[in-house]
């Protein structure tokens, strides 16, 4: 008996803690996304230096996605930046 009480309470504490962690979505900056772009990067051009060539380009195609998202992310920050400011 005892042991069906826990198992239903680590169970609900579960189960709340998804639902808790699916609620909003947390939102990277375009500071976050360069340093990540930079990073895989970094990794992409190691991995072809030691010659392994698919790990490398997997590497490099997630750099350049990074890349673009952190172009997105500081255009919409500019975008932000001159509706807010233009009002004062």
């Amino acid at each position: 008996m005892r042991h069906r009480f826990m198992a239903s309470l680590l169970a609900v504490a579960f189960a709340f803690g998804l639902l808790m962690a699916a609620g909003p979505a947390a939102h990277a900056g375009s500071k976050g996304r360069k340093n990540t772009a930079l990073a895989l990067g970094a990794l992409a051009v190691q991995q072809l230096l030691s010659k392994n060539t698919t790990n490398g380009l997997i590497a490099g195609a997630g750099a350049a996605y990074a890349y673009k998202r952190y172009q997105d992310a500081r255009k919409d920050e500019k975008r932000r930046d001159r509706f807010f400011t233009r009002g004062r």
